[in-house]
């Protein structure tokens, strides 16, 4: 009866189960909602949306990042095997010798003279 006419739906923003049909500032009734389903054949297969295996290489990848991590832990300086052992000199490895200590040498050369210094 109403099909093809200009009609006004009354109803609640926030409340939408119920919503009343007008036409010509008459009511029409309550709106029935029209359930949307799909057409399909009876016959018809479902479509397979299921993903693909992939396809396996043969390279354990986890296994590779593993290994690399292993190799760079082990060329790190490890600082606990360093040992303080004195070299000839008198000074430990790693340090160096500032002049003016330890030879009565000021000037930072070997030749154990004083040489003049520049402050």
């Amino acid at each position: 009866m109403l099909v093809g006419r200009k009609i006004e739906l009354v109803f609640d923003p926030f409340d939408l189960t119920r919503i009343d049909v007008r036409w010509r500032g008459r009511s029409m009734g309550q709106a029935v909602p029209h359930v949307i389903g799909r057409h399909v054949h009876a016959k018809a297969r479902p479509d397979d949306t299921s993903p693909p295996e992939p396809v396996r290489t043969g390279i354990d990848y986890l296994n590779l990042v593993q290994q690399q991590h292993t190799t760079e832990l082990a060329q790190r300086v490890q600082y606990a095997q360093l040992r303080d052992e004195p070299v000839l000199d008198g000074h430990v490895h790693g340090q160096l010798q500032l002049p003016g200590t330890g030879d009565g040498d000021t000037d930072g050369d070997t030749d154990g003279d004083v040489d003049e210094v520049t402050l």
